[in-house]
């Protein structure tokens, strides 16, 4: 019983430490950061890379990419949906 409880103890402790790594890096990749890929939505293309635009996750001014274009994050965890609503890149 006392070698049951010298191999279960530190195999529980690894498993939660594993565990707990995994929703940490998760967690990094919710969201939007700046850096972070900018996306066009229009009517011909949906979710189209923009290259060399500057725009952050801070509310403000929305950054357009022409009259009528918002650009927008994606979501890392759903790698498909361009749902976060970007704004202007202020000073």
């Amino acid at each position: 019983m006392k070698n049951l409880k010298q191999i279960i103890l530190p195999a529980v402790i690894v498993l939660m430490g594993t565990g707990a790594a995994f929703a940490t890096n998760q967690a990094k990749k919710v969201g939007w950061n700046p850096g972070d890929p900018i996306y066009r939505i229009d009517q011909e293309e949906p979710c189209t890379l923009v290259e060399d635009f500057e725009c952050n996750n801070i509310p403000g001014n929305l950054c357009t990419y022409q009259p009528g274009v918002h650009l927008y994050g994606m979501d890392e965890i759903s790698g498909t949906v361009c749902n976060f609503q970007l704004f202007e890149k202020t000073n």
